[in-house]
């Protein structure tokens, strides 16, 4: 049906019921364990695999989970996977010239062939495991000293990588510049939808589910909440037009995307949401 939005016809067909409701709860699930940051790339060697979890283990002592989660996915996801990928049954990251360069080759570029913008950070990231897992072969060599490598990247393939970060910044300032006269704009705005939340919050909790309720010359009407949503939660429709039947399933969206403030959604979507706990 032209205009359904496809998630809410999962739900309503029974098929997401066991899925968050919305993509706040679907990215914020708590954090992974090594194992887990590990396998979520399905790297198919054992001995591999255990190596990197037990690195990613180590390290997780000395780091926060934000930069845990950033190593596990430059390592597994952009290194170690694509190795795998392009050689089955490699069981050792003892990598031949061949392989090495093939894999420099691709980091250069994302899936869809453009320039991959941070080619050196994954660069650079590599001979960290490897120089660290030297390192603690001496502390521990049962452990280690079977998986010390010579490490792939030499120092050529990074020596651009000071470069890249002045063009960094260089672009960030530029682009504070450009922003920053609009920050009035985007004053203004944020109070008027902060008005708009706390005009809205009072009726939508007086309405039941299915009531319609006016606020500001303005129809919206109160819709059912989806499984696992939390009790503060209010769902709303758009603004109902003249003439627009209040239980069209077109006017449903169950994304639960939207901006966060006390009632949230985007110009356009099909439904608001308001967190009566803000009151």
């Amino acid at each position: 049906m032209p205009g359904v939005n496809n998630t809410c016809c999962g739900w309503l067909a029974g098929l997401l019921n066991d899925e968050p409701d919305s993509f706040t709860a679907l990215v914020l699930r708590g954090q992974r364990s090594p194992a887990q940051l590990v396998d979520r790339f399905g790297v198919t060697d054992p001995g591999v695999r255990l190596l990197l979890i037990d690195y990613v283990t180590e390290i997780s002592t000395t780091s926060d989970y934000g930069s845990l989660d950033n190593t596990s996915w430059v390592l597994v996801n952009l290194f170690w996977r694509v190795i795998q990928d392009h050689h089955p049954g490699q069981a050792t990251i003892a990598l031949t010239q061949e392989q090495a360069a093939g894999w420099k080759e691709r980091v250069k570029t994302l899936p869809d062939g453009t320039p991959r913008r941070n080619a050196y950070s994954v660069l650079r990231a590599v001979p960290s495991f490897y120089l660290d897992i030297a390192a603690w072969a001496h502390e521990d060599p049962a452990r280690w000293a079977p998986w010390a490598m010579p490490c792939p990247i030499s120092v050529r393939d990074v020596r651009g990588y000071q470069a890249q970060r002045r063009r960094t910044t260089e672009h960030m300032q530029d682009r504070t510049r450009t922003l920053a006269p609009h920050l009035p704009r985007l004053a203004v705005a944020a109070r008027s939808r902060h008005r708009e939340s706390l005009e809205l919050l009072p009726g939508a909790k007086a309405a039941a589910v299915d009531e319609t309720f006016t606020v500001a010359g303005r129809t919206y009407r109160r819709l059912p909440l989806f499984k696992g949503a939390s009790a503060t939660t209010i769902r709303l429709s758009s603004p109902i037009r003249k003439g627009e039947s209040t239980r069209s399933p077109s006017r449903v969206n169950g994304s639960g995307c939207g901006r966060r403030s006390r009632c949230s959604g985007t110009p356009g979507s099909a439904s608001r949401r308001c967190s009566s706990s803000l009151t």
